[in-house]
């Protein structure tokens, strides 16, 4: 019995351009639909970024350093107090140490938006400038009682000969505060706290904001929809067409056993007759159609520079700031 090769090379290539067609079929509908995500996806992504830069620029109006200064103003009168109190008449900063700072700090109620480092280098200046002022007080009564010695005069009003007491009495009375705090004109507390309330009120959008970009940030790592099994597929079935489709294809009509060569002369034979020529174009427009489409599945991929600028708005502090303040 003589095979029929023609039947075979027939069959076969019908096979494989049904396997071709299936496979072909499910990876063109799931790169149209993986599309579709992306699209969606990426303009999202666009959006929140600018909300985010909205959040960002409306928490940054909130003059959150006008609201320190007059916030913690009444706090720093406070410290003036407890020196005058603690340490009169103090000449050495060295006397009032970190410590204290420490401690006048936790038992007050300073802005909740101000570093506790600022706060405490402020401390440390009213210290500094308080010194200064006892200083020159002091040295101011010294030359007064050397000035009234000299004069002699036992009834010059307020300088009497006995040893500088009633000139330190003349010069006692209520220590003008330094850094001009007592002249500070204090806005109404009303407008000091809608600054408060307003700022909150940023915040806790900001934090949900950067919740929903996390959530985002999940759905779009390893760029879910360019994954490397569709790559792996278009290549395999554009190795199925070639071999199970148009190679076959090009032994028919076979008169007997087909015999393999691989000599330049029957590749130019085979390549350019009438046969070869239809069946490099079907080929060749099957290759360009598979690359079409590898080239819009290959294109799925976030911007690394909006992932980054989406991980960097995913944290609430970067924002603004002073939301480092409210993080708890």
């Amino acid at each position: 019995m003589t095979p029929d090769w023609n039947w075979f090379f027939s069959s076969l290539s019908q096979s494989a351009a049904a396997i071709v067609g299936i496979f072909g079929a499910f990876i063109i509908t799931k790169i149209f639909s993986n599309q579709t995500s992306f699209t969606e996806k990426n303009s999202k992504i666009k959006q929140i970024i600018i909300d985010a830069q909205k959040i960002s620029e409306e928490a940054k109006n909130f003059r959150i350093p006008w609201y320190n200064k007059y916030y913690n103003h009444s706090e720093y009168i406070k410290f003036h107090k407890y020196l005058d109190e603690k340490f009169p008449n103090i000449e050495d900063p060295a006397l009032v140490t970190d410590e204290i700072f420490s401690e006048f700090y936790s038992d007050h109620q300073f802005s909740a938006y101000s570093n506790i480092d600022e706060i405490k280098a402020e401390l440390a200046h009213i210290t500094k400038k308080t010194c200064e002022q006892n200083t020159i007080e002091r040295e101011q009564i010294q030359k007064a009682a050397r000035e009234a010695r000299k004069i002699s005069n036992p009834y010059l009003p307020g300088y009497p000969s006995n040893g500088g007491q009633g000139i330190s009495n003349f010069m006692k009375g209520p220590k003008p505060l330094v850094h001009s705090y007592d002249f500070i004109k204090m806005p109404d507390w009303k407008d000091i706290n809608a600054v408060d309330d307003g700022f909150e009120k940023i915040y806790i959008e900001a934090k949900h904001h950067s919740r929903i970009i996390r959530e985002l940030l999940n759905s779009t790592k390893g760029n879910p929809e360019s994954p490397f099994q569709i790559t792996s597929a278009l290549i395999l079935v554009l190795f199925i067409f070639f071999i199970g489709v148009i190679y076959p294809l090009s032994f028919m009509p076979a008169n007997g056993a087909p015999e393999l060569s691989y000599t330049l002369s029957a590749i130019h034979y085979n390549l350019f007759s009438f046969k070869g020529t239809l069946l490099s174009l079907i080929a060749a427009a099957f290759t360009i159609t598979v690359a079409i489409f590898y080239k819009t599945h290959s294109k799925m991929k976030y911007n690394d520079d909006d992932i980054g600028k989406l991980r960097e708005l995913s944290d609430t502090n970067n924002y603004c700031h002073y939301f480092k303040y409210l993080t708890h």
